[in-house]
């Protein structure tokens, strides 16, 4: 494995410093000022929107806001392969799932969901690990 695979990290964006999935994955990223997403993957192509449900539940349009803005950038048209990782941490029994799909859906953005933190770990670990196999392109 080259060193810079080793020692590259996800590029993120300023909001996303003191998000708690970074005590479950640990790695070296480099903060963004001007980033949209939330997350970019910049050797797959792979741009990442977070968003946890109590938080949308407080924020409602949020969501559609980030991604109207995250669709008007090069980012967007940069970075095909396109994932909202979602966090599901409410016991609120609204399904807004369905309504957050359906959204992301018609912006050509794939939903993925974790119930942990250590889920969205998961993923982005996935995704640093899978990054250099030719048929990692999720579209």
């Amino acid at each position: 494995m080259n060193k810079k695979f080793q020692q590259i990290g996800y590029s993120i964006n300023p909001s996303q410093t003191e998000n708690p999935v970074w005590k479950y994955f640990s790695i070296s990223n480099k903060i963004n000022d001007s980033q949209i997403a939330d997350f970019l993957l910049v050797d797959s192509k792979l741009s990442i929107l977070f968003l946890s449900l109590e938080f949308y539940y407080q924020y409602p349009l949020y969501l559609k806001g980030k991604i109207e803005e995250f669709t008007r950038s090069s980012e967007y048209r940069n970075y095909p392969n396109r994932v909202l990782l979602c966090l599901n941490d409410s016991e609120d029994g609204n399904d807004f799932l369905t309504d957050i799909t359906m959204l992301c859906y018609n912006h050509e953005i794939k939903v993925l969901v974790g119930f942990s933190y250590e889920d969205i770990a998961n993923y982005l670990r996935s995704f640093k690990n899978i990054q250099n196999n030719p048929g990692f392109y999720l579209k």
